[in-house]
């Protein structure tokens, strides 16, 4: 591991590998990298070289957070975008319409 200094955190070894950070805030690994991509409060991880860092104040930090209560108006979002989702879209017709076309060719003939 490497040692980093950042302002207001000292000395602090990161944690380094999604596995390692994922067990440090309770996650599969998978769920730890989709959690890092969200835009609303993502995962604080770090890209060093080639590979991904966190440290383990910010990961306490985070995971305290989770735990708050959403604001009122966050979860009617929250609600109102996951009504969308399950919302069936129109599609149109279901039978292919044909009228109007020529017959496709025949081979052989």
């Amino acid at each position: 591991m490497m040692e980093s200094v950042r302002p207001g955190l000292g000395h602090e070894h990161p944690l380094g590998g999604w596995k390692t950070i994922a067990s440090a805030v309770g996650l599969s690994a998978s769920a730890a990298r989709r959690v890092a991509w969200r835009r609303r409060d993502p995962l604080p991880v770090w890209r060093y070289l080639h590979m991904v860092i966190a440290y383990p104040s910010a990961l306490r930090d985070w995971k305290a957070r989770q735990m708050l209560p959403l604001p009122v108006a966050q979860q009617v979002e929250d609600f109102e975008n996951a009504q969308r989702a399950t919302q069936q879209p129109h599609r149109g017709p279901t039978r292919l319409d044909t009228r109007g076309t020529t017959p496709p060719r025949q081979r052989g003939k």
